[in-house]
């Protein structure tokens, strides 16, 4: 009797203390570290752009640096929950990701469809929002998947507002993608006689539209289902794959584990409806000239924008103020996760090729302050 009192007053409490821990984090944890300095910025905000209220994370230790802009891909997946995991470029630039429209935590919270020119013309508006709230005259850019299309395509409409563009998983050609997508994983079933990939993907047919012309989004996530598992998305998908993104992901402060409930679902209606403009992207005959740095950060791995593709474009691309095409070769369709201490360092070396005036392991920099006329209603929450 006395030992079931004594294990009572352990278990109830532990469990009380479990349940308070789980409704912390699925209804009230929402904060970013705070970074110390007098002109350090560690922030969560929600800023109205293009009429919707958009969850921004800002951090620097130093806002006399430069911005480092990040554009997230998807569409839908929301970059905030992994800034975390590379919290070191702080020290270097003003590093700052948002949700985009319907996405992550970004209004509206409903589904309601927006084409690629509405997600331009916020980031054009954000753009413009931070050089003027830091009192910048450029920023650097950087595209990762979906978000490659924003960035490449503000790199050819605002060149006046960039020191230079990084895209991250390249997108280049929505038809040419998903195929060279689908043959290779193909092919890897082919080689490893895996029965049940090339059954499925005997079922279904890039780029997975139905007699409509609407994307089906349960084709087009078998095929990534595969791809993963052919070594198509990650370096090696056993060490760090999409379950280890997802708890990197959880691990994020900024995030109320609530938030992460709908975001599949959010990402997936954002698919849908850009998936035709998306297919009709064709970036070797859309841009074939960009008129500011511009870098490519490619894993030798990817397979979800082929690097192929990208390759291709590269090499075709006329870029007056320099190109570069760097390759991560532990690296698959995320660098800036599977290779971090190289992202990095591709990053200082693209700031100390792009920028001048401030010492930075003994190459000069400099950073340049005008402003760009610009208003904008915030609401910062922390």
């Amino acid at each position: 009797m006395k030992k079931k009192f004594i294990l009572r007053g352990i278990i109830l409490p532990l469990i009380l203390l479990i349940i308070i821990i789980l409704c912390y984090l699925f209804f009230f944890r929402e904060y970013t570290p705070k970074i110390t300095g007098t002109s350090s910025v560690s922030s969560l905000e929600y800023i109205t752009i293009g009429g919707e209220k958009h969850f921004f994370l800002i951090r620097s230790e130093d806002q006399s640096k430069p911005i480092l802009l990040f554009v997230h891909g998807g569409p839908g997946m929301p970059s905030i929950p992994l800034e975390h995991a590379s919290r070191e470029l702080e020290n270097d630039f003003i590093v700052v990701h948002y949700d985009q429209r319907g996405c992550g935590k970004s209004d509206p919270s409903s589904i309601i469809p927006a084409t690629i020119n509405d997600f331009d013309s916020d980031l054009e508006e954000t753009i413009r929002m931070l050089l003027t709230r830091f009192d910048k005259e450029k920023l650097y850019l950087v595209g990762h998947s979906w978000g490659t299309i924003l960035g490449l395509r503000a790199a050819q409409n605002v060149p006046e507002l960039l020191y230079a563009y990084v895209g991250v998983g390249q997108y280049i050609n929505g038809i040419e993608q998903e195929q060279h997508s689908y043959d290779y994983v193909v092919k890897q079933a082919t080689l490893l006689n895996n029965s049940e990939c090339l059954d499925d993907m005997s079922k279904i047919k890039p780029p997975y539209l139905d007699d409509e012309g609407t994307l089906i989004m349960e084709d087009l996530s078998l095929e990534r289902k595969w791809l993963e598992k052919m070594g198509g998305v990650w370096f090696n998908y056993h060490e760090f794959g999409n379950s280890s993104m997802m708890m990197t992901m959880l691990r994020c402060t900024e995030y109320k584990l609530i938030d992460f409930l709908s975001i599949e679902k959010r990402a997936k209606a954002a698919t849908v409806y850009t998936w035709p403009e998306e297919m009709a992207i064709d970036f070797m005959e859309q841009i074939p000239q960009i008129n500011i740095p511009i870098y490519f950060f490619i894993g030798r791995s990817d397979y979800n924008t082929p690097f192929e593709l990208s390759y291709n474009y590269y090499m075709n691309l006329d870029a007056p103020k320099g190109k570069h095409y760097i390759w991560f070769e532990r690296s698959g369709h995320v660098p800036y996760l599977e290779e971090p201490v190289k992202f990095r360092d591709e990053l200082l070396k693209v700031l100390a090729k792009t920028n001048q005036a401030v010492e930075y392991r003994g190459l000069k920099i400099a950073y340049f302050s005008p402003k760009v006329p610009y208003t904008v209603q915030t609401v910062v929450i922390q």
